[in-house]
């Protein structure tokens, strides 16, 4: 019996929609119906259904615009969705496929192919949210254990110099004091980018738990020192800034939230963490073939196989050997804002201290040369 589960019936003939509607009561549904997609759209917003079977040719708000109409509200968007149609033209079926409908069931049908075809995509949608749940409460452990240790060691630092300046200001030299405020301004800056790291993370669990997408901005580009300064920066306060080496043939695109520039201070910091101090670390961008590519490449510690399929897992690799501070979010977060922008990230690692490359590459509408 399935006492939780709510199926939407859209269907215009009456006695059609009365039979499904009692026979999927019989096997323990709870079932809401609806004569044309207009009711439908009614229905699915005052009780968000498990699943959707619905008819494509209906007065007033047809099967097609109805789908569309659920797949644009965020609630319903992942709603598994079955049409229910006596066109049985192979087209028909295509259309149906290529708007996103999770199956496609001809009339007449009997009540065995009705049930097996939606118990099927019941329990497909019960194992992605078992998956999405295991992947979560695995990072809300992770963040139970490194979360605490992550933000007390800056606001240890914030507080603990600053305090020590307030108490013992009138005897303290002013190199000492600039000594202390500097600690104080890079744990600020650590405990910042903690926090930006940590908002990222969640909406980015948030656009991939719900399949959005995001699209760039290719009607503008930003000049590549303007990302610049901000490597400069990181590389300044790693003591790296001799090691960097940049070729940017091409201006970075400007997509939202600086997330373009993001990904690089990213794969930065994690060349910086985990390659020693004279090495060099490669930076280049440009456009190849309508896409932008993003190579950061160090001859660092490197990463094994596992670790490389383990990044969406977010976590830091090897840390009690390493002592690196920060929540290992550094390589998932740009691996993830690249896949919601339709790109990808790749590692390539060939052994143990023999360095790691990483490429992004993230797609544009329009390939666009920077001058001047």
């Amino acid at each position: 019996m399935h006492t939780k589960e709510t199926i939407l019936i859209v269907e215009d003939e009456a006695p059609l929609r009365e039979q499904v509607s009692r026979i999927l009561q019989f096997e323990g549904f709870d079932v809401m119906s609806a004569a044309n997609g207009r009711e439908g759209l009614q229905n699915a917003r005052r009780r968000v259904p498990d699943l959707i079977v619905s008819d494509i040719t209906m007065p007033d708000v047809d099967g097609y615009a109805f789908f569309k109409e659920i797949r644009k509200n965020r609630e319903t968007s992942m709603t598994p969705f079955i049409f229910l149609s006596a066109m049985s033209d192979h087209r028909d079926v295509r259309a149906a496929m290529n708007l996103g409908a999770d199956d496609y069931l001809l009339k007449p049908f009997n009540a065995d192919e009705l049930l097996a075809t939606i118990q099927t995509r019941l329990e497909r949608q019960r194992k992605f949210y078992e998956l999405a749940d295991s992947r979560l409460e695995g990072f809300r452990k992770s963040l139970n254990t490194t979360i605490p240790h992550e933000f007390r060691t800056p606001l240890t630092s914030i507080l603990g110099f600053s305090e020590f300046i307030l108490a013992e200001f009138g005897t303290l030299e002013r190199d000492q004091i600039r000594e202390m405020v500097t600690h104080i301004s890079s744990a600020g800056k650590q405990l910042h980018r903690l926090v930006e790291n940590y908002l990222i993370f969640i909406w980015l669990q948030d656009s991939e738990l719900h399949g959005s997408s995001a699209e760039l901005d290719t009607s503008a580009f930003c000049r590549a020192d303007q990302c610049f300064r901000e490597i400069e920066r990181t590389c300044r306060e790693y003591g790296r800034l001799d090691d960097l080496k940049l070729d940017f043939e091409d201006a970075m695109p400007a997509i939202s939230e600086g997330h373009a520039q993001k990904i690089v201070l990213e794969l930065l910091d994690n060349s910086c963490r985990f390659s020693t101090k004279g090495t060099p670390i490669h930076i280049v961008g440009r456009v190849v073939d309508g896409k932008y590519h993003i190579v950061v490449e160090d001859e660092g510690r490197g990463m094994t196989p596992a670790e490389i399929s383990n990044i969406g897992a977010y976590v830091q690799f090897n840390r009690n050997f390493y002592e690196q501070q920060g929540l290992g979010l550094g390589l998932a977060i740009a691996r993830s804002l690249a896949v919601v922008y339709g790109g990808t990230l790749n590692v390539v690692s060939e052994a143990a201290d023999c360095g790691t490359k990483v490429t992004v590459k993230l797609p544009l509408r329009q390939a666009k040369r920077f001058a001047g």
